[in-house]
């Protein structure tokens, strides 16, 4: 009997993720945004067509297909960390009106925003590997400042920064005084 990860397997061998999964995906976005601002009016048809063509081209890119293959499980373990930590603050007690008003402040978007920049530069690091040295040291005698960008997103590294990140920001919400009371 297979398995889901036999499945997956087969997926992967066929090319699946590599071309059909990106394509769907942009396909998607591409629609739904036509759909939502309608510049083509409320054409089902063009609006299919025009987001068709549109994944298509974006799917020849083999670049472009590396980027969102690398950029999706990476955003998906943001959202489902992001879910555990709602569940850590929920058994703990807090209201749930209190986490919507932390998600919905200009912190919770802030630092929303900058996890997220931190993942389009591991996925495009991942994507255009030409822009790192061969040796994948850093070191070249004209250019130090590549040895610590190298050093900065360094996939540990980032692991350690987004970990010290979501601890500072519980540890804000968890210890704040709030209208002049704890």
């Amino acid at each position: 009997m297979a398995s889901l990860v036999d499945v997956i397997g087969l997926f992967k061998t066929m090319g699946l993720y590599d071309t059909v999964f990106p394509g769907i995906l942009i396909f998607a976005l591409v629609y739904g945004m036509l759909f939502k601002y309608k510049p083509f009016g409320d054409n089902k048809m063009i609006n299919g067509v025009v987001a068709l063509v549109i994944a298509l081209i974006f799917i020849s890119f083999l670049k472009a297909v590396t980027f969102i293959t690398v950029l999706i499980p990476i955003v998906t373990a943001l959202f489902v960390i992001l879910l555990l930590v709602l569940l850590i603050f929920t058994f703990m007690g807090v209201p749930s009106e209190t986490i919507g008003e932390a998600m919905k402040s200009s912190t919770g978007h802030g630092v929303m925003i900058i996890l997220l920049v931190i993942f389009v530069f591991i996925a495009l690091s991942a994507a255009f590997p030409e822009l790192q040295n061969e040796d994948g040291t850093g070191e070249q005698g004209e250019d130090g400042f590549r040895a610590y960008v190298q050093v900065i997103f360094n996939p540990v590294m980032l692991g350690v920064i987004v970990l010290l990140v979501i601890m500072a920001v519980a540890s804000y919400y968890i210890t704040r005084e709030k209208g002049g009371t704890k």
